[in-house]
């Protein structure tokens, strides 16, 4: 039986530390904590309950949180189900990650106070580690120095034997454990995202969430997602993870923003069905049902040339240059693709490319399709995109116009029989074959 008498005859004892030499790998297989789990059983419920009172035999507030308990309850199922379900074959020291800035909690349906406090106290009872934000080393080639690489947020990872004892009591277990617990369909699934801004080191830095007032407008489009999320929680999709939605919107800061910047719906979890590769995501069911890929091909290039009044011609691939060849099709599609998330022309390839260009082939990127040539061929190619600092068009603005045919699809679908769901996939939508 877990009791706080327990945990502190088990404070003097150190926690274990993971190995130098895996540490940084280990980190980064962490999953984000959105505290978004809920019991879906009587044994997790019991958990929950376990873990909930012995934090409040701990505590020391000297006011009870009153109507924010449920609040703070809610938190505490949370972040135990993302403990629980972190621990895999992939990540088997169970990492999580939490950026712990205020900003960071603002369009959360978790506050930072109540967060803060639980790892507070779940850290004194020694039930959790908790390793401080920190920052990585990286080189962009085999020749370059290495470098201060870009900030990893706070992580986290239950660390007691006893945490796992009295799951494993009550019968969840690392296999079973989503089981026992369900991510909890979002509150008001739409988040708004400042201006991102790239690093001295040439990565983007994703915008901070920023708070804003529920108007009717911004009601409008939180029920159209809150309308598919209940709608698909009761669809039985298999091979794929998927459990809700949330609209993206982007550069809040902008003085010309109107929710017209982004709102994309992305499935939310690190192992969402949107991760999913081509031949994976074919291999999903819904209701039984094999699913069919409508895939919208170059859509930011095809709704760019569009706008600017001079259609793409769509009769051959875009990414496939007559004087390049099929083979370059990946690093003319990667070219467009970091160009429409940058402001201006970029000069080296990220590094996430490059590592992906070098695991698929075994050779170098920059060495086989050095930036400014495809960047010269692209441009010749299609004009529009060599005066891309110049015109008055973002990526943001592009998908907003993107996510319109998206929605009315799914929207169609969803006025149809139940097996007749459709699951947007970024310029892909999946849809059962019937």
């Amino acid at each position: 039986m877990l009791t706080e008498k327990d945990i502190d005859q088990e404070a003097a004892d150190p926690i274990k530390e993971i190995p130098q030499s895996n540490q940084a790998e280990e980190y980064r297989k962490a999953p984000f904590a959105g505290c978004a789990w809920k019991p879906n059983s009587e044994a997790a419920h019991e958990l929950v309950d376990k873990i909930s009172g012995l934090i409040a035999e701990h505590e020391k507030r000297k006011r009870k949180r009153g109507s924010k308990q449920a609040q703070f309850d809610a938190t505490a199922a949370g972040f135990l189900g993302d403990l629980l379900v972190a621990v895999t074959e992939e990540n088997p020291q169970g990492w999580v990650y939490r950026p712990m800035g205020r900003s960071r909690f603002s369009s959360s349906d978790v506050t930072y106070h109540d967060f803060k406090s639980l790892t507070d106290e779940m850290t004194q009872l020694r039930l959790i580690e908790e390793k401080p934000g920190f920052s990585e080393r990286f080189q962009w080639d085999d020749d370059d120095e290495p470098c201060m690489g870009r900030k990893a947020a706070t992580r986290f990872r239950a660390s007691s034997p006893d945490l796992w004892e009295a799951a494993n009591s009550l019968g969840i277990s690392s296999h079973n454990v989503r089981t026992h617990f369900i991510l909890r369909l979002p509150s008001y699934p739409l988040i708004l995202r400042g201006q991102s801004g790239r690093h001295h080191n040439h990565w983007e830095e994703t915008g901070s969430t920023i708070k804003f007032p529920h108007t009717r407008e911004t009601d409008l489009l939180a029920n159209e997602v809150k309308e598919l999320n209940e709608f698909l929680d009761q669809i039985e999709i298999r091979g794929g993870t998927h459990r809700d939605y949330n609209r993206i919107f982007n550069k809040g800061n902008d003085d010309n923003f109107h929710w017209n910047k982004g709102g994309r719906l992305y499935s939310q979890g690190d192992e969402t069905y949107q991760r999913l590769n081509k031949e994976e995501r074919l291999r999903m069911t819904m209701d039984g049902e094999p699913v069919s890929e409508l895939d919208i091909r170059a859509s930011y290039l095809t709704i760019l040339h569009s706008v600017h009044g001079c259609p793409l011609d769509q009769s051959n691939d875009p990414y496939v240059l007559p004087e390049l060849g099929l083979n370059a099709r990946g690093a003319v599609k990667s070219w467009c693709a970091v160009t429409f998330g940058s402001e201006k022309h970029f000069d080296r390839w990220p590094t996430k490319i490059i590592e992906k260009y070098l695991s698929k082939t075994g050779r170098k990127l920059g060495r086989d399709y050095p930036v400014r040539m495809i960047r010269d061929h692209v441009c010749r190619h299609y004009p529009l995109l060599a005066d891309w600092e110049k015109l008055d068009t973002t990526w943001a603005a592009l998908g907003s116009r993107e996510k319109a045919p998206e929605r009315a699809f799914g929207s169609l679908l969803r006025s149809g029989p139940a097996a007749a769901a459709s699951l947007p996939s970024l310029p892909i939508v999946l849809v059962p074959t019937l």
